[in-house]
């Protein structure tokens, strides 16, 4: 009877069990399904500096990151009539006898470290004027009168680097962005041997008469007559201007020493990966080009003069080359160690600087599936002829196989690099600095430089009317010169051609801002301004230029407002306190309109 009593027990205590268990999975299961639904939600309330750690920790955390569809994939097309981009092309270069005395613009002098000169922007006043014609058998002139009064030493010698000659479509056919069956063909002398010395607060009066023997006028716009009148001094450009003279700005001429046998590949030792914090590119990137020279500091001390604000989506050349003077002393490099940035590279010049043990850093395109195109840094340690590759510290994608880099076809490389006007940084020590500007050659001076980099966009563009990176180039290079009415003409086709330009464009490059800007086309300025506050508001230049726009047009409380803000967001925009305080005292001086 025992027995039989405790056998109901015994069962009773086994469904007990039973259902103990199984309200315990229901239970599991609903936590599961509530956990489910809500972590993706409490994940995206998170900082996204958080949502980038967790991501890189936990990838498959990245399907829960909410990412706002964009307002439209490409910047907006500005230009409602058609531009002759047909005649810009066949425009040759100016040559520096033959352009106002302010052949670089302010952009440029900041940007761009002179290495004979610590140039500053003169005060100029030219008058040109010019009759091209768009057919390739055309033989105009052009007599350009300048007076200048120069304020900088500047003692330049260039030779051409290459001489144009390119199959250009006619005009038909570059509207209907087609190669046509009828074509010109234009050769020009980008540079002109040139040897010339401007003396410190010394006048001088020049008249130029040239006549090139196939294209049109070297000062000649879009339009078939062009009268243009530089501003006698253009107001500073978007650039971050120094706080200090930077020591790493070159102070002597490059020797004619014979360049070192070119190794078929090579591997630089020193560096090590740094994986970039959220929104951390630049400050990561030249972290790891400071490996080599022993600088204690690591991405986050960068980032503190870099970008004050976290959310800063920009990092722009010119302000890491300003930063690296002023750390110079704090590597263990003897002497310190100075940087310098220049356009139009190529990857010869970047495989000689790398096998020289100078470190190098590339602005690219980059694009990934879930964010679309986006600008990017890469640190170059190597390459391999061989294989036709380049290897690079990635701070987003890794270090590559066995920690060697990053592999990418050069061809790959090289279109990506097209995107940002082929733009590099090179960091050396101060000892070295002739080593350096003697692998640069021609390309030491700035003037030289630029104009080169305007010859590879315009090659680019004849080459292919399609390829929007080569007209956007164009248009930076020749903003760079000071010639904004052409660069408006390019800013207008890349705009227009090859699908347009990526919403982020103007993120990182702001020669349209500048250009449009000069030439007194302010409405054109705030509608890229307007567009680009749609997709963030985390680019201080956007603000910069829409301060100048309404410093320009009397609005003074508006421009010290936006300048006021820009300095909010990075104090050290120097350019922007400059405004403000000219636009506060009245010397404020917007540009001449058809600049």
């Amino acid at each position: 009877m025992a027995e039989r009593a405790q056998r109901p027990k015994g069962r009773r205590s086994r469904l007990t069990r039973r259902g103990c268990l199984g309200s315990g999975s229901l239970a599991l299961c609903i936590v599961g399904v509530v956990a489910i639904i809500a972590l993706p939600a409490l994940f995206r309330t998170l900082d996204e500096d958080w949502q980038f750690r967790l991501v890189r920790r936990f990838p498959f955390m990245a399907d829960w990151q909410f990412r706002p569809t964009p307002p439209f994939q490409s910047l907006p097309t500005l230009a409602v009539t058609e531009d002759d981009a047909y005649t810009l092309l066949l425009t040759p270069l100016a040559s520096p006898t033959s352009i106002p005395a302010i052949p670089v613009s302010p952009t440029a002098i900041a940007a761009l470290p002179s290495s004979t000169a610590t140039l500053l922007p003169p005060t100029a006043t030219a008058t040109a004027s010019a009759t091209p014609t768009a057919s390739a058998t055309a033989s105009p002139t052009a007599s350009p009168t300048s007076t200048a009064t120069a304020t900088a030493t500047l003692t330049r010698t260039m030779t051409p680097s290459s001489t144009l000659t390119a199959t250009v479509p006619n005009a038909t056919a570059l509207r209907s962005v087609e190669t046509s069956s009828v074509s010109s063909t234009a050769s020009a002398t980008p540079l002109p041997t040139d040897t010339s010395t401007a003396t410190a607060t010394a006048t001088q009066t020049a008249t130029h008469s040239m006549t090139p023997t196939v294209t049109p006028t070297s000062m000649a716009t879009a339009s078939p007559t062009a009268s243009t009148t530089p501003s006698a001094a253009a107001p500073p450009t978007n650039t971050h201007v120094p706080t200090v003279a930077p020591s790493s700005t070159p102070s002597s001429t490059p020797t004619s020493t014979p360049l070192p046998t070119l190794p078929v590949s090579y591997h630089a030792s020193g560096y090590k990966w740094i994986p970039q914090t959220w929104n951390n590119c630049g400050p990561a990137n030249l972290t790891q080009a400071l490996e080599p020279f022993g600088w204690p500091g690591d991405q986050a001390k960068a980032a503190a003069y870099l970008k004050p604000n976290k959310e800063d989506k920009n990092v722009s050349p010119s302000e890491i080359v300003t930063y690296v003077s002023l750390i110079s002393k704090e590597t263990k490099v003897k002497g310190g160690i100075g940087a310098l940035t220049r356009v139009g590279g190529d990857l010869a010049l970047i495989k000689r600087l790398v096998s020289q043990q100078f470190s190098v850093i590339l602005e690219t395109g980059f694009s990934l599936p879930e964010e679309g195109w986006m600008g990017h840094y890469l640190t170059v340690i190597g390459y391999d002829d061989g294989k036709g590759v380049l290897y690079g510290l990635d701070t987003f994608l890794g270090d590559g196989p066995d920690s060697a880099g990053v592999p990418e076809k050069y061809d790959d490389l090289d279109r990506r690099w097209q995107q940002f006007n082929r733009v590099y940084i090179v960091i050396f020590p101060l000892e070295r600095e002739n080593e350096v500007l003697n692998i640069l050659g021609d390309d030491t001076d700035l003037v030289y430089n630029v104009q080169h980099a305007l010859d590879t966009a315009r090659r680019e563009a004849a080459a292919n009317p399609n390829n929007q990176y080569a007209w956007f180039n164009m248009g930076s290079n020749y903003t760079l010169l000071g010639q904004y009415a052409q660069a408006t003409v390019a800013f207008d086709r890349a705009s227009r051609v090859g699908g347009g330009l990526p919403f982020r464009m103007l993120w990182y490059q702001f020669g349209p801002f500048e250009a449009y800007y000069h030439v007194g086309n302010y409405a054109s300025v705030l509608a890229l301004v307007n567009a680009s506050l749609k997709t963030t508001t985390y680019v201080e230049e956007t603000y910069y230029w829409r301060g100048m726009v309404a410093a320009a047009q009397g609005k003074s409380a508006q421009a010290i407002e936006d300048f006021n803000r820009v300095l909010k967001f990075n104090p050290n925009f120097a350019l922007a306190a400059q405004m403000r305080d000219q636009v506060a005292s009245g010397t404020f001086k917007p540009p001449i309109t058809g600049g």
